[in-house]
């Protein structure tokens, strides 16, 4: 079809896209008349042959002009909008035509509001707050599927969502495109810190006040230790490598070598997974006593039941490197009422640009330098459960081994999810 020609002034950015010699000229123009608040889009560049290229964002308001030999269309990299007057993301463009961007009514961009409320309940169900089953929050019974592949229709669990933001869950197309929209959001959070979503998290627990508790727990054998390794900002090659792993030992009744369960969440570049069951780590169970023998000593000798240490990672540049510490190692020792007695949690940092102005990484950032005793406890886990690095730990020496080879369930979300408790 012939696009629409009347435009409201001139160019206001142009995008020169390099040419092959001999290559016709090629342009158009695009305005994005979506809502000032939305931002920029960002347009695809598909040219004769199949190779294609991304402008930058185009700011609402804006004129921008397209120049590139062979063009022959334009494609949305983003839901919630679409070219005026078309159907779908693609459109065939010619020479000299002029196209406008618009708000998608049938399901508009997501709100600040609507991305936070909906990675709170995915951040909820991944976690064990809410159910990873039918049985979560209210799922709308599907209509007309527009995908006639039943294999492309939506999880459960996102109709959740979309219902639950308000939307219509019972649509597929919906459901599917704020899932994007979803994914979309967490991907570009990706690579912030996640210090601040520990620190504010609702369901860190709070050690008790009772400072007896924990030696008492120790010495009458009524307690659990859980183990998280964490691997939360760490991009090695370029690609995400999210890991939360939860191990927890409780001791045996008759003096045996207790028990050592084991549960796993993995995103490997927005593909992600998580135990449906737990699984028995048994070498570890019988060499973890020495990491309560160590707890013992840590808390005979000291009164605080709440400690944080800091280390600088200092292998690395960069997010990107492969062979990083882990970000976050932490200890909890708890009752078995499910009650917190102590805890040590050891935080990594990426490099000295992290660092607050004037610090140097002696004092730590969110606390001191482990003492003798504190570092005996990290110690003694990492002899016990033999980590490694993060990287090592999914080698395939290590990864392979029984109690990380458990049975899990494939989250149908792509996006950067960092969960930091696991049920």
């Amino acid at each position: 079809r012939v696009p629409r020609q009347t435009s409201p002034g001139p160019c206001l950015r142009d995008l020169p896209i390099a040419m092959a010699a001999n290559e016709p000229a090629f342009s158009c123009r695009v305005f994005n008349g979506t809502p000032e608040h939305l931002g920029a889009y960002d347009v695809w560049i598909e040219m004769a042959g199949g190779c294609s290229t991304g402008t930058p964002g185009m700011p609402p308001g804006v004129w921008t002009g397209v120049t590139r030999g062979g063009t022959e269309r334009l494609r949305l990299s983003k839901d919630g909008v679409l070219w005026e007057g078309f159907q779908g993301e693609t459109i065939q463009v010619v020479n000299g035509g002029e196209y406008r961007l618009t708000v998608d009514n049938s399901c508009p961009p997501l709100t600040q509001d609507e991305v936070k409320e909906g990675n709170r309940l995915i951040f909820d169900m991944v976690e064990g707050a809410l159910p990873l089953h039918d049985g979560g929050p209210p799922v709308p019974a599907p209509t007309a599927r527009p995908y006639g592949d039943a294999d492309q229709t939506p999880d459960p669990i996102w109709r959740a969502v979309v219902t639950s933001l308000g939307r219509d869950g019972s649509n597929d197309k919906v459901v599917d495109k704020v899932k994007k929209m979803l994914c979309d959001a967490t991907c570009q959070l990706g690579r912030t810190t996640w210090n601040s979503w520990y620190d504010d998290h609702p369901r860190r627990p709070k050690v008790q006040s009772d400072p007896a508790a924990a030696l008492e727990a120790l010495h009458s054998g009524q307690y659990a230790v859980t183990v998280y390794h964490r691997a939360l900002d760490r991009f090695p090659g370029g690609n995400a490598d999210i890991v939360i792993a939860k191990q927890t030992y409780t001791p045996d009744a008759a003096d045996g070598p207790g028990i050592m369960r084991v549960v796993q969440f993995r995103n490997w570049d927005g593909s992600s997974s998580l135990s449906s069951e737990p699984t028995m780590h048994e070498e570890a169970a019988g060499t973890f006593p020495a990491v309560i023998e160590a707890l013992r000593a840590l808390l005979t000798e000291s009164p605080r039941r709440d400690t944080a240490v800091t280390i600088l990672d200092p292998a690395i540049a960069d997010s990107d490197e492969y062979d990083t510490k882990w970000s976050s190692i932490e200890v909890l020792l708890e009752g078995i009422d499910g009650s917190l007695l102590a805890r040590l949690h050891q935080r990594a940092v990426l490099s000295r640009d992290a660092l607050p102005e004037g610090a140097t990484g002696s004092e730590g950032l969110y606390g001191k330098e482990a003492s003798d005793r504190e570092q005996a406890v990290l110690d003694a886990v990492e002899a016990s459960l033999q980590m490694g690095t993060s990287v090592e730990h999914w080698s395939e020496e290590l990864s392979s081994g029984p109690a990380w080879s458990g049975p899990t369930r494939d989250l149908d979300w792509h996006g950067y999810i960092m969960p930091i408790y696991l049920s």
